[in-house]
């Protein structure tokens, strides 16, 4: 069956209304079929973290394309993504990789093919199968046409290991989580509300992953372990876990700004300004706290406990989309009062909030 639309109402045709010379003249445009989708595999074998960067399956499609009433064939933006859920759900619950705009095929990098895997429902570690199909958009009151359903089987890796415990809370997708920075290396800040905090972490947001508990009582990280892992609080820490030494380390974390923009001269990279932690809204918050620093006075960097092992400023390569460990200086909009706030709840992206009071 044809997709045949009105050019009027076409996004990336407009264009050719020029050609009308009368304003009750519509053109019209037939879509082709479909696209088919084909891949080079159907099985992507055990995914690894090592191999992010690699591919791990190449699809290519036959593009969707349109001819006018008037025989020409104009080039209309369609936009494609590759789509993954679980098989026997009927794409209840996708994961999704960008496929790009009039394109034939995508090489999907085994970073991306992980994460759509895990978010379509597969647990990581263990062998699961997918249901695929490719989405084209192409106009914003036309329906999106979509591909037959293919498979591909792979074993995904976790990205992430959840917190769960009777203090922290239930295991689930509101959990705290630190992520894998490099080959089974995970890092990030959790915050513990109680007096003693015992906790498990989990490499998936529900109950079918695998547990990791405290070997031996001495902070070893196991997957054969029941005994809880435990922290004193109510306190954040920034906690490291090795899966591959079996080791998990956690540092207590008390958060401030520092710089020439907290005193207007040189002595301000001296002396933090503590911050305070908002248990609701989860993140580090000055409220009303007066920067008189003014042009190159008006950096400040944020460090935990005034020292400078941990600290974090701006993303030198992309400056201003989130916070790294030893990043660049930060600068205020000159001297003011300013509520300022710092989340760490992203290990991919710290991000933080300044506020000028009027």
């Amino acid at each position: 069956m044809k997709n045949r639309f009105s050019f009027l109402a076409a996004a990336g045709l407009l264009f050719a209304l020029g050609a009308c010379e009368k304003d009750e003249v519509q053109v019209t445009a037939n879509a082709s079929p479909a696209p088919t989708l084909t891949a080079n595999a159907t099985d992507a074998g055990t995914l690894l973290s090592s191999n992010a960067t690699k591919t791990a399956v190449v699809y290519s499609w036959t593009p969707v394309t349109f001819t006018l009433s008037d025989g020409s064939k104009p080039v209309v933006p369609v936009t494609y993504t590759l789509e993954f859920a679980k098989t026997g759900t009927n794409f209840a619950v996708v994961g999704t990789v960008p496929a790009g705009t009039n394109t034939t095929r995508d090489s999907v990098k085994v970073s991306d093919l992980n994460s759509a895997l895990v978010k379509a429902g597969l647990t990581p570690t263990l062998p699961g199968t997918v249901d695929v199909r490719l989405r084209a958009s192409y106009s914003g009151n036309q329906a999106d046409m979509l591909s037959g359903v293919s498979k591909i089987s792979a074993v995904p890796y976790s990205r992430d290991l959840y917190f769960y415990g009777a203090s922290i809370g239930p295991l689930g997708s509101e959990s705290p989580l630190i992520r894998e920075q490099s080959p089974a290396k995970f890092e990030g800040y959790v915050y513990v509300p109680n007096a003693t905090n015992a906790f498990k972490l989990s490499n998936t947001a529900s109950a079918s992953g695998t547990v990791f508990g405290n070997a031996g009582g001495n902070n070893t990280i196991s997957s054969s372990s029941t005994t809880d892992f435990t922290l004193a609080g109510p306190k954040m820490y920034r906690v490291s876990v090795d899966l591959t030494a079996g080791t998990l380390t956690a540092v207590a974390t008390d958060w401030g700004i520092v710089g020439a923009a907290t005193t207007g001269d040189g002595t301000g990279w001296n002396q933090s300004i503590p911050m305070v932690y908002d248990t609701k809204d989860k993140v580090w918050k000055l409220t009303g706290v007066t920067l008189p620093g003014l042009g190159t006075n008006s950096e400040f960097k944020f460090r935990a406990n005034n020292a400078w092992t941990i600290n974090l400023g701006d993303f030198k390569d992309k400056p201003g989309t989130r916070l790294v460990q030893d990043g660049g200086n930060l600068t205020t909009s000159g001297p003011g009062k300013y509520d300022v706030t710092l989340d760490l709840r992203d290990p991919d992206k710290y991000t933080y909030s300044l506020t000028k009071q009027r």
